[in-house]
């Protein structure tokens, strides 16, 4: 049976829900996994025509499957084939692997990347991935040292039609769990009022947002370390904590000391996909839920521990909607030691950037994630930076300019120091625009840092999402 260890005096076990899958042994695991993956090869060849399609064109049974190490006999589905089925019969396509009458509720992709994604999910998804009492949300709680009849949770994602949907919280199963206060984003002032009027212990929300809080509240005169009850902060949704160096610092010292910082990560196609623990040596993935594969971009191969390549995800409980090898986008790579908590489950080591957040700048590719980390650790900077990328008058050469926003007080050769170091990075050297405190829009949201002049509609498609940080404010 399931349960917790709190009462346990060694800090292994405090922070274990379910320790036996938690601290199952590599090849334990990793039957289970090939069990439960011809669990959902099945599912998809019975009930999905487009997989049953998809595996037919590729000259693949996937009966023929045994395990894990046949994975790279299956097909890859990318969001643009997921996409283009979606228009071709809506709402669905043939992905579906549950009929209608199965359904309970549906979520969708933001579309900030693309076309958004309808994912449905039956009862089961919701309680398994998505709900507040769900499994691995639970795991979530107790791998930070959750301390039942003290803390109090307040979740700030924007809680709307995605992957933290509201129409999910309808489910659960019912299980002990912590008072957990949904507010959703925006309203800062009320954010943190509520938090100290409440006394909550651990605030979710996106990576920026959490940022934007604790930063906010020093700016009304309210220190997170004495004047809230805070001691836990998580943030996720975009590179961060261990994909951008400096951030976790940064965040730091906005809320305080005897707050720690933890970073999580989930997608509206695949559910909940990864929690730091106590330990901070990356993001333990639910392996009994979710098998990822990282690969090789140029290659399709896969790629090893510490190796960088994207992500792709297969389903192994999902029932609605079940994925199989797919390509979320998402650069990370992987450790899969036993961490120090005792789990031995594969750990992420943050996520990069996405595949498409990539830019070329005269033929030179990197993610807007490794200017954060140049800018975060320069002194003088506030954090906040934009990236424009252009044609020039001739229309012929790429043009490379980041806007820094910079403290208040003379810095000597600021925009020098940020060229020499972004080039030494990215290689590339960017034109560096030093501008005042407060000139670049800080978003509640998802942080916005790069234009791209070189695609269509980019201006129109900024000034939106710029006005909606201004709303959320």
């Amino acid at each position: 049976p399931r349960r917790g260890a709190e009462e346990a005096g060694d800090v292994r076990e405090r922070t274990l829900w379910d320790r036996g899958v938690e601290t199952m042994s590599r090849p334990d695991l990793e039957v289970l996994q090939d069990r439960l993956l011809r669990n959902t090869l099945k599912r998809v060849w019975d009930g999905s025509p487009y997989y049953r399609r998809k595996f037919q064109e590729a000259g693949v049974d996937p009966r023929d499957v045994r395990g894990r190490a046949d994975l790279p006999r299956l097909p890859v589905t990318t969001k643009r084939e997921l996409a283009e089925e979606q228009r071709r019969a809506p709402p669905y396509g043939e992905v579906p692997s549950a009929g209608p009458a199965e359904h309970a509720t549906v979520v969708g992709t933001t579309g900030t990347t693309g076309t958004p994604l309808f994912v449905p999910l039956t009862a089961s998804d919701t309680c398994e991935y998505c709900t507040p009492d769900s499994e691995t949300w639970l795991r979530t709680l107790h791998s930070m040292g959750y301390n039942p009849g003290r803390d109090i949770l307040q979740s700030a994602w924007n809680y709307g039609f995605w992957y933290f949907s509201a129409s999910c919280m309808a489910f659960g199963r019912g299980d002990a769990r912590p008072p957990h206060v949904i507010t959703s984003i925006g309203r800062t002032r009320w954010q943190l009022e509520l938090m100290r009027e409440l006394g909550i212990t651990t605030f979710f929300a996106t990576q920026s947002y959490v940022l934007y809080v604790g930063e906010k509240a020093r700016e009304l005169g309210i220190d997170p370390s004495t004047d809230l009850s805070v001691d836990k902060v998580v943030g996720g949704g975009e590179p961060g904590m261990l994909a951008v160096e400096g951030f976790r610092e940064r965040l730091s010292r906005a809320w305080g000391p005897g707050v720690d910082t933890f970073e999580s990560a989930g997608a509206s196609e695949t559910g909940y996909m990864g929690q730091e623990c106590w330990a901070h040596r990356g993001l333990h993935v639910p392996e009994d839920y979710l098998l990822v594969e990282v690969l090789d971009p140029g290659t399709g191969e896969p790629a090893g521990p510490g190796e960088r390549g994207e992500m792709c995800v297969t389903h192994l409980r999902r029932e609605g909607m079940p994925l199989v090898r797919y390509c979320i986008g998402d650069v990370t790579s992987y450790e899969d030691d036993v961490c120090s908590c005792g789990r031995t489950h594969m750990r992420l080591q943050g996520i990069v950037g996405r595949t498409d957040d990539m830019i070329k700048v005269k033929g030179l590719k990197f993610w807007p994630s490794q200017v954060e980390a140049v800018v975060r650790c320069t002194e003088g900077c506030t954090g906040e930076f934009l990236i424009e990328v252009d044609k020039d008058a001739g229309e012929v050469l790429d043009t490379f300019c980041v806007k820094v926003e910079v403290g208040r007080g003379r810095h000597e050769d600021l925009a020098g120091c940020l060229e020499r170091d972004i080039r030494a990075l990215v290689g590339v050297r960017p034109d560096v625009e030093v501008v005042a405190p407060g000139e670049l829009t800080r978003s509640p949201h998802k942080a916005v840092r790069l234009l791209d002049r070189r695609r269509e509609g980019a201006e129109e498609k900024h000034e939106r999402k710029l006005a909606y940080a201004r709303r959320l404010d």
